[in-house]
């Protein structure tokens, strides 16, 4: 009968008389999940409880299908807890083999099989190429934009569903000024369990989140360059519990990211359904390697854009004065050109500095120089511009100003007092050559400008010194 055929099955036998709802198993189906059959319950809330919470839905919506077709074997694969806790994947075939006199199926009889070493084997595939895809990606992008901070965010999302993890962070270390060492995070999942860490999320999307205490789980991943994996995290010797409003931390798996032996960032993961495993750890792999490779060009990519600024800097700035020297100025005054309103040129020279340098030497020659161009840095706005032009000369652009009374204030307050020098006080005066110049977009007429600043100048040496002079089409006005 149809009960020896069950035992006698060299498989599990599930069979369910739908009418009644009474399910039948057979000892080949206990031992696949590790039951004893008098542990066993016949009704469909039973063994449907055992199914991975991820296929239930699934499931039922294939048998429903079935039984209200029937135009094909009944054919699914699902996971089943077993006894132990761990998961596994079975094989359900079977069909209707009873009716009633309106047709309606009374009886489903399947084979239940353990496919368990199959599909792990075919999502361990599935799950490599997924991972290879989305690494390839992250690099592509990090390639094209040199953001880090994107490539990251790009694979974050599919990095949570590959781990089977409910949320999780991608972090670079960074040093601080004080040598204490931070997480600079990259990707992280919405965190806004309450107040304080909603704003944390904010900062995160404004780019500005840090892990700044390293003195707990995640840290530990930091400061010993090695894998956490904390199946009970409460119990693990790096653990101090979790902020408030954090959801209860279940598992936490924590994957360094390296630089040949140094730590220079990590993937945190965290809340898997099932037991975290070293299976995992090696799996993602592949990914620190990635990452570590991209935090690497970053601080390349960094490295050469700092050199470059140094370089740059060493070339447009006045090596005493730190002011930008004569190159920069003519590149810079293109600006002045573009702009709508007035604007001033003006050419300041120190008088009698050969003398200064005669009496004092020219150490002393230079702390004057100095002290000049910080009256002049300081006493000028931020979006004027001035520059060493040479010698004892400074150029100045002042941005939609008459020009007069801050160029004769400048003067003045220049005269005022003693510079302060190795020497002592040394009373020191300049002149001023300046021309007021209408833009008209294009800066082809910079020289010419510049020139009749240069000639305002000489006339205001020539007159006396210690004063500004005015270039006009018709005249040069002196200010006293």
């Amino acid at each position: 009968d149809f009960a020896m055929m069950m035992e006698s099955a060299d498989a599990g036998v599930w069979d369910w008389e739908i009418g009644n709802d009474y399910n039948a198993f057979n000892q080949h189906w206990c031992d696949l999940l590790g039951l004893r059959l008098d542990e066993v319950e016949s009704h469909t809330r039973f063994w449907i409880s055992r199914v991975h919470e991820e296929d239930a839905i699934r499931l039922s919506k294939v048998i429903s299908t079935h039984l209200a077709t029937e135009d094909s074997v009944l054919n699914v694969d699902y996971r089943m807890r077993h006894a132990q806790g761990h998961w596994v994947w079975v094989n359900t075939c079977g069909r209707v083999v009873a009716h009633d006199h309106a047709g309606r199926p009374l009886r489903l009889t399947c084979v239940v099989r353990d496919i368990s070493k199959r599909k792990r084997a075919e999502l361990r595939e599935q799950k490599q190429v997924q991972l290879l895809n989305f690494m390839n990606r992250a690099q592509s992008v990090f390639l094209h934009e040199k953001n880090i901070r994107h490539s990251c965010e790009l694979i974050f999302d599919e990095l949570l569903l590959l781990a089977e993890s409910q949320f999780g962070f991608i972090g670079q270390v960074v040093v601080r000024e004080t040598g204490e060492k931070a997480l600079f995070i990259h990707a992280l999942s919405n965190i806004s369990w309450s107040a304080e860490t909603s704003e944390q999320y904010r900062a995160y999307q404004r780019g500005e989140f840090f892990f700044n205490n390293l003195d707990n789980l995640f840290g530990h991943v930091i400061t010993s360059g090695r894998v956490v994996m904390a199946n009970q995290p409460k119990h693990h010797h790096a653990s101090r519990g979790t902020p408030g409003g954090h959801p209860p931390l279940r598992r936490f798996l924590g994957l360094p990211i390296k630089i040949g032996d140094e730590t220079v960032g990590m993937i945190g993961l965290a809340n898997k359904q099932d037991d975290y495993t070293d299976e995992d750890a090696q799996f993602l792999h592949p990914l620190l390697d990635t990452l570590g490779a991209l935090f690497y060009a970053l601080d390349v990519e960094k490295s050469r854009l700092n050199a470059e600024q140094k370089l740059r800097y060493l070339a447009e700035t006045d090596v005493l004065t730190k002011l930008p020297n004569r190159r920069a100025f003519i590149q810079r005054v293109h600006g002045f050109y573009s702009q709508s309103s007035n604007f001033t040129i003006a050419i300041i020279d120190i008088d009698y500095f050969k003398a200064i340098n005669d009496q004092y030497g020219h150490q002393v020659g230079d702390e004057v120089l100095q002290e000049v161009a910080f009256r002049l840095s300081s006493y000028l706005r931020s979006d004027d511009l001035v520059a060493r032009m040479g010698g004892e000369e400074f150029g100045v652009c002042l941005y939609d100003n008459p020009g007069a009374p801050t160029l004769d204030a400048l003067r003045k307050a220049i005269a005022a007092e003693p510079m302060r020098t190795s020497e002592g006080g040394i009373k020191v005066t300049v002149s001023i050559g300046a021309g007021l110049v209408r833009p008209s977009g294009s800066a082809e007429c910079w020289e010419t400008d510049l020139r009749h600043a240069d000639l305002a100048l000489y006339r205001a040496k020539k007159e006396g010194r210690n004063r500004v002079m005015w270039h006009l089409p018709s005249a040069v006005t002196p200010l006293k």
